[in-house]
């Protein structure tokens, strides 16, 4: 079967029990209102995002973190997303790949909720270098620049335990 045959095939299949949950996934999750999230819901993602954000600064000058950074910047890449604890940008995959290296580097996630055996907060770099990028800003998150930005609490609304 050659690349044509094969792609046509994929395309107009009839959909499987893979695709049919995952389209109920996206359905549940475009049904999600932030008014309708219960406060503990709220305030322990704002937990997990705080505490992400804190690992990944505090890993940012890592030695790991400082190579996957050397490199990803010597690749290159459309300036989407920032590198935290930079001024540099780059593409949406590589500043997620770095600022997932810093995360881990220290490896203080201390909001894990229990015997999961994937930390929630490993979504979190990923999910804002997607953020930046599909939101445009013109100051991004972390960056040491002095330019005004909006704030990523306003941005995503989420509050945190005070």
């Amino acid at each position: 079967m050659n690349r044509l045959t094969w792609f046509r095939a994929y395309v107009t299949r009839e959909a499987s029990p893979m695709s049919a949950t995952t389209e109920r996934l996206v359905d549940l999750a475009r049904e999600i209102r932030f008014a309708d999230l219960p406060a503990e819901v709220i305030r322990e993602a704002g937990r997990r995002l705080l505490d992400a954000l804190g690992c990944m600064i505090a890993g940012a000058d890592g030695a790991t973190t400082q190579q996957v950074r050397k490199t990803a910047l010597a690749l290159s890449g459309a300036p989407e997303s920032s590198i935290l604890g930079t001024e540099h940008f780059t593409s949406c995959e590589k500043a997620a790949l770095v600022n997932g290296t810093a995360l881990r580097f220290l490896d203080f996630m201390d909001g894990h909720p229990g015997p999961y055996p994937c930390h929630p907060c490993f979504n979190i770099p990923p999910i804002l270098a997607v953020a930046e990028r599909v939101l445009h800003w013109p100051a991004r998150i972390c960056s040491t620049s002095t330019e005004k930005r909006p704030s990523m609490r306003s941005e995503f609304r989420l509050r945190t335990a005070a």
